[in-house]
């Protein structure tokens, strides 16, 4: 099975200062799954929450972390192919 990778060089920005600020003040944590459809270009096509962190800023800030990151589209027999993955994000607070 082909499966699209971040690129190399992609830093998910899930720390402070991109820590939802009502997030933050709430103490809220949690995991989410977001699953992402890649082209053959490696751009974003689709976009779903599969398993909430139980807290819609935490749940909006997956969405669009992972609509700002780079992908490389997955490969079959050497050549780019359209695919799909599913991707876990872990907010954790600030120690």
């Amino acid at each position: 099975m082909a499966i699209p990778q971040l690129s190399r060089d992609q830093t998910l920005n899930l720390d402070p200062p991109y820590y939802p600020p009502i997030a933050l003040q709430q103490r809220k944590e949690g995991v989410c799954a977001i699953h992402i459809r890649v082209s053959v270009e490696g751009e974003i096509r689709e976009l779903a929450l599969r398993q909430s962190t139980g807290s819609s800023e935490l749940d909006n800030a997956c969405l669009e972390t992972m609509h700002a990151a780079h992908f490389l589209p997955a490969q079959r027999a050497g050549e780019p192919v359209a695919a799909s993955t599913d991707v876990w994000l872990a907010w954790r607070l600030p120690e």
